[in-house]
């Protein structure tokens, strides 16, 4: 599992205008804050756009401002922007090698459920993620610390994996 380019800088593009959410900040200054080129950021900027969670702002100071408060918007929503989920439905079927349909199909497939319950598991985390909780330096290690543990304790795994 990788996280694309897209996907770290428009969240940390949006992460710009979630810190000054009282004024608009234009492409250039967003592009100098992270040090990627205007025209990629600019990039970033009009799919967060096209999915509502910026808005642009025209005229002499104009620039890009979140759509709604920083709480309102989830690490969820801004990754969609420029991914697709960890685990589709149509997963399978997309990677049946040179088989017309896997050869897993209609049987229990363990590889499956370890994607299902990832991608779960990620997709809990960050659709309760907000843009104002990545502000907060820790907030988002301590929210989530206590299930963490519990998922890595050894005694709470099944005895057929210990």
């Amino acid at each position: 599992m990788k996280i694309t380019s897209s996907e770290e800088y428009g969240l940390r593009c949006i992460l710009q205008l979630a810190r000054q959410p009282e004024e608009p900040l234009s492409l250039s200054e967003i592009s100098r804050l992270e040090g990627v080129s205007t025209a990629y950021a600019g990039k970033l900027l009009a799919q967060l756009r096209d999915r509502g969670l910026v808005e642009a702002v025209r005229g002499r100071g104009g620039g890009y401002v979140l759509a709604r408060p920083a709480t309102e918007i989830s690490a969820q929503e801004v990754l969609a922007a420029f991914g697709d989920k960890l685990f589709e439905s149509n997963f399978c079927q997309e990677h049946q090698g040179v088989s017309e349909a896997c050869v897993h199909a209609g049987s229990m497939c363990n590889i499956r459920s370890l994607w299902g319950v990832l991608d779960e598991m990620m997709s809990a985390v960050l659709s309760r993620t907000s843009l104002a909780d990545l502000l907060c330096f820790g907030r988002v290690q301590e929210r989530f610390e206590k299930p963490r543990q519990m998922i890595l304790a050894a005694e709470d795994l099944p005895s057929s994996i210990n």
